[in-house]
């Protein structure tokens, strides 16, 4: 249940602050002092296709090396709570950065937790198999999606209103703490090299 509850906490987490990406390229192309020729919509929508570009590429890398990634960790849990706790640190500097009007370094931020979750879901897709019988792991896989779901339909809302109030900068940090707060419900119990059940 709790590798359940930390694949679905961090997707849900994910999700709800991945699309946040785009008005920070958008801000950073307008104050950027290059391409001054071009008007501010295609010069946003030039640095939106490069970053993104390099984000696909990084994303595809990290998904197939996830397994080497694993094998540098005790096992797969520690690996999981891992790269959960380093996904919350990444978001919290993003929002930090742009707090202090750092936006090259919030974006950097975003794409090391894109390639941080791009590492993660085969972990998790193992990590619930060997959690459950074969014969309930699809089932196991949907109650990960629905409790997903219902997490992004706390957080989201949450996220939205706190950027509303103070801005999306300090909305993301607040998000991330209190991510790193709770991260201890999401702590899967290390059982050793094979995670035994």
């Amino acid at each position: 249940m709790v590798a359940i509850l930390n694949s679905a906490g961090f997707t849900a987490f994910f999700k709800s602050t991945k699309d946040y990406l785009q008005p920070i390229l958008q801000l950073s192309a307008v104050s950027l002092p290059l391409l001054l020729h071009i008007d501010d919509t295609r010069r946003a929508a030039l640095l939106i296709g490069i970053v993104y570009f390099f984000i696909f590429m990084l994303t595809s890398y990290a998904s197939k090396s996830s397994e080497k990634f694993s094998t540098k960790f005790r096992s797969t849990s520690r690996a999981l709570n891992v790269t959960f706790s380093s996904g919350a640190f990444m978001l919290l500097a993003s929002g930090l950065a742009l707090w202090l009007h750092l936006a090259p370094v919030a974006i950097l931020g975003f794409m090391a937790l894109y390639i941080i979750h791009n590492v993660r879901k085969p972990m998790n897709v193992a990590r619930i198999s060997d959690a459950v019988s074969n014969d309930i792991s699809a089932s196991a896989l949907s109650t990960e999606s629905q409790m997903t779901t219902i997490l992004l339909a706390v957080l989201s809302p949450l996220l939205g209103l706190l950027a509303d109030r103070l801005g999306i900068g300090p909305a993301l940090a607040i998000l991330a703490g209190l991510v790193l707060v709770v991260s201890f419900v999401f702590k899967i119990k290390d059982e050793g090299k094979n995670d035994a059940k």
